[in-house]
C-alpha cells in the first residue's frame, strides 16, 4: 500500500493509482484495514480516498473484490464516491470532486498467478 500525498479528486486518484501502481485500495478484512491504520499517520487529509463507488444503483470496489462496506442505499448526486475518515475510521459517501490524499496499491507477483491480494491473475 502506498500513501499518496497529493490533492486529487477520486477520479484523478484513480487514474493515478492505474498509471503508477496497480489501483486505489479497497479495504475488505480486518487485515486491510489493519495495514491502512498503521499508515493513517501518513495521510494528510481528514479522510482518504478509497476504491469505492457508486453507479448504476450499486455501491462497487474499482477492483471487483466482494466484500463491501455499509452505505448509503441510495446517495445524492454528487456524494458517489467512497472514502475513509482517518480518526473516526468511518466510510463516507463524498463529493466525487473534492480533493484529497488517497491509497493505491500494487501487485506483487508470487507463485507465478497470484498477487498479494490474492487475486489469481490470467
Amino acid at each position: 500500500m502506498i500513501v499518496v500525498q497529493e490533492m486529487k479528486n477520486w477520479e484523478d486518484a484513480l487514474v493515478h493509482c492505474r498509471t503508477h501502481y496497480t489501483d486505489l485500495i479497497s479495504i475488505t478484512s480486518e487485515t486491510d484495514q489493519y495495514a491502512v491504520n498503521s499508515m493513517i499517520t501518513d495521510i494528510q487529509t481528514p479522510t482518504f480516498w478509497t476504491g469505492l463507488r457508486f453507479m448504476n444503483g450499486i455501491w462497487f470496489w474499482v477492483n471487483h473484490q466482494q466484500t463491501l462496506p455499509s452505505m448509503p442505499s441510495c446517495p445524492i448526486r454528487p456524494f458517489h464516491c467512497g472514502a475513509q475518515n482517518v480518526q473516526a475510521g468511518v466510510w463516507e459517501n463524498r463529493d466525487c470532486s473534492e480533493t484529497m490524499n488517497f491509497i493505491c496499491y500494487q501487485n506483487i507477483s508470487i507463485h507465478g498467478n497470484q498477487d498479494l491480494h490474492g487475486t489469481k491473475k490470467n
